[in-house]
C-alpha cells in the first residue's frame, strides 16, 4: 500500500502538479493502512490470514513444526512488506524443500538429510 500511495502521490503532484497533494497526511495514511490487520495478505478475490497459510502447510503433510514454521517465514515476508507473489513463491519453495526431505519433523531438513551436509 505504502507503494501505491507514493505513486498516487508522484503521479498527481509531481507530473500533474494538482495541488490537493499538499493538503493530504501521507505519512498518515501510510500509517494507517500499516495498522490494518498486519497479519492478513491482501490477493485478488480475498486475503490469506497467516492461520490458513499454517492450516494449508497442514494439510500438505509438513507437520506441526514445519507448518509453524512456514508461517513464521510468511509473516515475517508480511512485516518487510514483501510482495504476494514473492511470498507464494518463497513459501512454495520452502514447503516443496521441506517434503522432499522426508517426513521429520525435526526443522527444516530433518535430522535424516542434516548428517549428509
Amino acid at each position: 500500500m505504502r507503494q501505491v500511495l507514493q505513486a498516487v502521490r508522484i503521479a498527481h503532484g509531481e507530473v500533474l502538479g494538482e495541488g490537493w497533494v499538499e493538503d493530504v497526511d501521507w505519512a498518515g495514511l501510510v500509517a494507517e493502512f500499516e495498522e490494518l490487520r498486519e497479519d492478513r495478505h491482501e490477493v485478488v478475490g480475498g486475503e490469506v490470514g497467516l492461520d490458513e497459510v499454517e492450516a494449508a502447510a497442514r494439510r500438505r503433510r509438513l507437520g506441526e513444526g514445519r507448518a509453524g514454521a512456514v508461517r513464521q517465514l510468511v509473516r515475517v515476508m508480511r512485516e518487510r512488506h514483501y510482495a504476494f507473489r514473492t511470498e507464494q513463491t518463497y513459501r512454495e519453495g520452502v514447503e516443496r524443500l521441506m517434503l522432499a526431505s522426508g517426513a521429520e519433523d525435526e526443522g527444516l531438513l530433518g535430522a535424516r538429510r542434516r548428517g549428509g551436509f
